[in-house]
């Protein structure tokens, strides 16, 4: 059963990745709000997100493999959206107001 969420090896189909990610994130959920209301230390978070993305990964990674990828197309995708977020973080925005409101520099 545990099997499931944490092997790299394989195939899924959409009905059961689909399953499989809404309890991973369900259970996710649940561990924050527990360990929130405990006060727990940061330090518990730690391993409770390594355990959620190596599950997240291992879903990932068999879906790919069901559609006839390779799983490092993760990793790919990992890095566009890592350079996304650089590249918005580091444009400048439109000088003078635009549709969107005012310059908040002005």
């Amino acid at each position: 059963m545990l099997k499931d969420y944490f092997s790299f090896e394989g195939r899924i189909r959409r009905g059961v990745y689909g399953r499989r990610m809404l309890i991973v994130w369900g259970v996710l959920l649940l561990l924050i709000i527990l360990l929130a209301a405990l006060r727990a230390d940061e330090l518990l978070v730690i391993p409770v997100m390594i355990v959620f993305l190596w599950s997240v990964f291992s879903l990932m990674a068999r879906r790919l493999h069901d559609m006839g990828h390779s799983a490092w197309w993760i990793v790919l995708c990992i890095l566009a959206l890592a350079i996304a977020i650089g590249a918005i973080g580091a444009t400048k925005g439109t000088v003078g107001p635009n549709k969107y409101g005012e310059d908040p520099l002005a």
